[in-house]
């Protein structure tokens, strides 16, 4: 007899992939219709498990796909076989990078469960380059509980970054946690748009392409650390790492007052801002010391 936990799980899975190929469907093809052999969506499903389990390459995702053959043919039909990694590199560079980010976001939403705790990190990189079309930017979301990608949102260049986190943000489904963004993300607009469109919370890098509250902000905290008393006016605890001849102490402060700061009420739900003292020693080489700000939303 077949185990009910195995049933159920296999059960889960095909709904799973059920909704992943027609999420794929909606991406459209952009091969000429009668030079076709291989599916769009077989391409994609296969490609994008593939690299959910590693692979870097187009030859990687053939190689991954050619050893696991059989198992893909119970969900996808696969009528000329497995495409080679020709065919795989040119669908891949044909497709429409921003609707394909737009459904592998919705992919990732339905597919994952996420803790009420979860801090979701959004990061600009630069990814590869092919040649004749230069460096290629994403921003992506990353759950840190779930060690996984939620979504991604392709950039023309890195300046651009700005313009695509309200439209990855847009996409995502992340009501009551944390959202955590470098300094260029520091904008009245993404912080609106976590608040009020997201429903979400914020801890956002603040340095100096805010000159003014990043002035203000860094000349409180160093005051306060003088005037004020721990436990009332801030809040202080420490880490320590060691590993490999390293040590890394990091105090962080939190100063819970930010009513006195003029503009406060622009930057929606602003309760409070961070500093981050950190002294690093490498044997062999001077300490180096190093002080960051953050701007903090917390509703719970």
């Amino acid at each position: 007899m077949l185990n009910s936990e195995y049933i159920t799980s296999e059960v889960m899975e095909m709904r799973g992939i059920r909704f992943v190929l027609k999420k794929l469907k909606e991406v459209q093809d952009p091969r000429q219709l009668w030079k076709i052999r291989h599916s769009l969506v077989d391409i994609l499903a296969i490609s994008i498990i593939a690299v959910m389990c590693g692979a870097q390459s187009s030859h990687q995702i053939h190689l991954f796909a050619q050893v696991r053959e059989a198992w893909f043919r119970r969900f996808l039909a696969l009528p000329n076989g497995i495409p080679n990694r020709l065919t795989i590199n040119r669908v891949l560079s044909l497709i429409d990078t921003k609707q394909f980010c737009v459904v592998f976001t919705q992919i990732m939403q339905h597919i994952q469960h996420i803790s009420e705790d979860a801090i979701v990190s959004l990061d600009g990189k630069s990814c590869y380059a092919k040649a004749g079309q230069g460096v290629v930017y994403m921003v992506s979301a990353w759950c840190n509980q779930n060690s996984s990608i939620l979504g991604q949102m392709r950039t023309q260049a890195k300046s651009n970054e700005i313009t695509a986190i309200p439209e990855l943000l847009k996409l995502l489904n992340i009501k009551g946690l944390t959202v955590t963004i470098d300094a260029i993300g520091c904008q009245r607009e993404i912080v609106q748009q976590i608040v009020m469109g997201n429903k979400a919370d914020y801890v956002i890098g603040l340095k100096k392409n805010q000159p003014v509250m990043y002035e203000e902000f860094s000349l409180y905290a160093q005051d306060t650390l003088l005037t004020g008393r721990e436990g009332t006016d801030y809040q202080h605890t420490q880490s320590i790492e060691k590993g490999h001849g390293r040590i890394e102490r990091r105090d962080y402060y939190l100063f819970p007052d930010v009513h006195w700061y003029k503009d406060h009420k622009a930057w929606k739900n602003l309760q409070s801002v961070i500093m981050v003292k950190s002294r690093r020693e490498v044997l062999g080489k001077p300490p180096s010391e190093e002080t960051r700000y953050y701007i903090r939303a917390c509703s719970h």
